[in-house]
Order: C-alpha cells, then structure tokens, then sequence
C-alpha cells in the first residue's frame, strides 16, 4: 500500500547473546522491525533491506530480551538508603517507593 513504512533497524554489535546460558556469538546482528527483533545473527544480515537504518555499536555485547527485574523501590539509590529505609513505617515505604 503506498505510503505505508516500516522502521528497519539493523544493530551490529561485537557478540551477541541468544538465551540464558548460550555461547556469545561474534560478528553479531539484530534487525529489529517496527520494534520487534525479527533475526539475529547471519540471517539478520541477509535480510535485511537497503532503507534499513544502521546502528553500529562497535564491540559491544548485544543480549535482546535481558532486563533488570530486580529492583528495590523503597531504596532511593543514595548512599546509606538502606539505613534510611530502617524503622519507617509501612506507609513511609509506599509512599517513598511511589516516588521512587
């Protein structure tokens, strides 16, 4: 249909991490289409289009999907935010972990 486009992004980085536990893999690709990883690896780079925009983070290690779920929402990040934490009361931590 004219006028419609899709964002094509291909990321090149040094190595790249499949899953949990895998071995990296070098001369790593991503192609991410409209937000969505579609290849990885040697297949990103076959597919991917002329209009594709390019995004090359030299050596670094690419690890799509790897999030940091572990948080601690009443813990400001400040120094000694553990101790300020100490002794407050149930409402205090809410009401600091919906600042936080």
């Amino acid at each position: 249909m004219a006028g419609d486009m899709t964002d094509e992004v291909l990321i090149r980085g040094g190595r790249l991490i499949r899953s949990a536990g895998s071995i990296p893999v070098s001369g790593a690709s991503l192609l991410v289409l409209d937000g969505i990883i579609t290849a990885t690896g040697v297949d990103a780079e076959k597919r991917v289009s002329d209009d594709a925009r390019l995004v090359d983070l030299g050596d670094a290690l690419l690890a799509p999907g790897l999030i940091d779920a572990h948080v601690h929402l009443i813990w400001s990040g400040r120094p000694n935010a553990l101790f300020d934490a100490i002794g407050k009361s149930r409402e205090e931590l809410t009401a600091q972990a919906a600042v936080n």
